[in-house]
């Protein structure tokens, strides 16, 4: 059974792996489709003209006068109007690349805006008419939503926005390395914890083991992965650990919570001083609170000179 839990471990590290390599190919992939788009951009004036405009698709516009500021989109992101001297449309840009437009206009009397066309929310639309409006004279007619949609389409360009498909591509390999590090964190953790607790053991005497756990006398509490023989404690999860119980000096309950997660665990403290957790349960999980005693209780059994307690 030991060498069963240690295939497991094997296997999360491989898992790890896989999704550690799909991660990095996921990255690689929305480098290449970022650059291609944005190498293969479209002229957002000719896409005005021709009426298509797609949302998603990089594009660029040549503009010739400074950005004027509209209003604020985020805390670090906000609409602007530019122009390229033929017609106005809206960006959305970070003051960083605000300040770089206006070095680029200054030096060479235009900047190459290239970005995604991205759809402007229904609020933001009557946040930008409302800036619009309020600069307009009074003998001048007002912008509307539908006057707004016709002229800039209800579409805006962010400067280095990454095209669509970039995105995915961003948020698959977010997905993938958030799996690679939960897999390759239980795994290289049971890997040292295995190889720690085998070394110095021979295939007899984990055999031996084997054979306890199998032993009718055997008690075995599924939901902390511990099993004890009427030999010894034998952890067997992420950790591994196989306790005697005549070298146990105290074992003793402690509880823990870590972002509203609360968890359960039994530690052993054995005669040269060394801690060994041998449960860690998560406290929602039916009988938790049985199998702690009934762990606490076997170890007293088995050796009445142990102190058992809480922490």
């Amino acid at each position: 059974m030991i060498k069963k839990k240690y295939k497991l471990i094997i296997r999360f590290n491989i898992i790890g792996c896989i999704f550690l390599v799909l991660t990095i190919f996921s990255f690689v992939l929305m480098h290449h489709l970022k650059t291609q788009g944005f190498e293969n951009a479209t002229s957002l004036a000719e896409n005005y003209e021709d009426e298509t405009i797609k949302v998603g698709e990089a594009s660029y516009v040549d503009i010739v006068e400074r950005p004027v500021k509209i209003c604020r989109y985020s805390d670090d992101v906000t609409y602007y109007e530019i122009n390229d001297g033929d017609r106005f449309y809206i960006m959305r840009a970070g003051k960083d690349w605000y300040d770089d437009m206006m070095d680029g206009i200054a030096e060479d009397g235009e900047f190459h805006v290239v970005g995604s066309v991205l759809k402007i929310s229904d609020s933001d639309k009557e946040t930008i008419i409302e800036h619009f409006n309020d600069k307009l004279p009074d003998n001048v007619e007002p912008w509307t939503k539908e006057s707004f949609d016709d002229y800039y389409k209800g579409v805006c360009i962010q400067y280095m926005y990454p095209v669509r498909m970039a995105m995915i591509c961003v948020y698959v390999g977010l997905v993938l390395a958030l799996f690679a590090f939960l897999f390759l964190l239980m795994g290289i953790k049971g890997f040292v914890s295995f190889n720690k607790t085998l070394h110095g053991i021979s295939d007899t005497q984990l055999q031996m083991i084997d054979n306890e756990l199998l032993d009718p006398a055997t008690m075995v509490i599924k939901v902390a992965n511990t099993y004890l023989t009427p030999r010894r404690i034998v952890y067997a999860d992420i950790d591994l650990a196989f306790i005697p119980y005549e070298e146990v000096a105290r074992a003793y309950r402690s509880d823990a919570s870590y972002k509203g997660v609360h968890s359960v665990f039994v530690t052993v403290v054995t005669r040269d001083g060394r801690k060994h957790k041998i449960a860690m349960m998560n406290a929602l999980f039916k009988g938790v609170n049985e199998a702690v005693d009934t762990i606490l209780s076997e170890i007293h059994r088995r050796n009445p000179n142990a102190v058992i307690g809480e922490e």
